[in-house]
């Protein structure tokens, strides 16, 4: 079957380990992701980037303390909220929200990956509707 819909994945690079897990579980409920773990060798980043924010439906962005510092997340997430499209923020390590979240949900952890990829997965399927 075709998938659901696009989720654009926005994620500070030391959180590694929890976005390729959820990549799994969010693929499995039959989404196509969009990260830069994909995008080819020697292809242009930023062009992909770009490509990747603006056909997804929807942001799964991965918020740490050091995702808030990161003025290129910053500039993902401003795009996206410019486009009106819809942002799932996970709060994976608890940090200041900054307020452009301030209208969109938020997810925190709790250490059940399992109860994490479900709790995402809904609120993906929530967010396409």
């Amino acid at each position: 079957p075709l998938p659901r819909s696009s989720v654009f994945i926005s994620y500070n690079h030391n959180e590694l380990p929890l976005v390729n897990a959820l990549v799994n579980k969010i693929r499995d409920a039959n989404f196509h992701i969009f990260w830069d773990q994909e995008i080819p060798p020697g292809g242009n980043i930023i062009e992909a980037i770009s490509t990747g924010l603006k056909l997804a439906d929807v942001m799964l962005s991965i918020l740490t303390p050091d995702a808030i510092l990161s003025p290129y997340l910053l500039d993902q997430w401003n795009s996206f909220v410019l486009s009106r499209k819809p942002i799932i923020g996970l709060v994976y390590i608890p940090c200041e929200i900054p307020s452009l979240f301030d209208d969109y949900e938020l997810i925190e952890f709790h250490d059940n990956m399992t109860q994490l990829a479900n709790e995402v997965i809904a609120k993906l399927m929530n967010a396409i509707r």
